[in-house]
């Protein structure tokens, strides 16, 4: 995992996956864990994922910039200068 941060609807995640793993495996395996790992913690809401999720491949090229945007998320909600595509989806 190179970088994790989230808004109150939804994060964003910059991984590697290891090429023998599909993405919808790894997606599975992600929100399975976390799931369970939220829900003992007795919150007064049982949580749950949607059921869809968006991915994006990049090149090693864009994985430094990805980083920071993640890294960087509030303040781009917070200024508007989020990159639309991205959360939109």
């Amino acid at each position: 995992m190179h970088a994790i941060n989230g808004m109150s609807d939804h994060i964003h995640i910059i991984v590697s996956i290891p090429s023998h793993l599909s993405i919808s495996s790894y997606a599975k395996r992600i929100k399975g864990s976390s799931s369970r790992f939220m829900n003992q913690m007795n919150l007064p809401h049982r949580f749950a994922w949607q059921r869809e999720y968006g991915v994006f491949s990049l090149g090693g090229k864009q994985l430094d910039q990805a980083i920071a945007y993640v890294q960087n998320q509030k303040q781009h909600h917070a200024q508007e200068t989020i990159i639309r595509p991205l959360e939109l989806l």
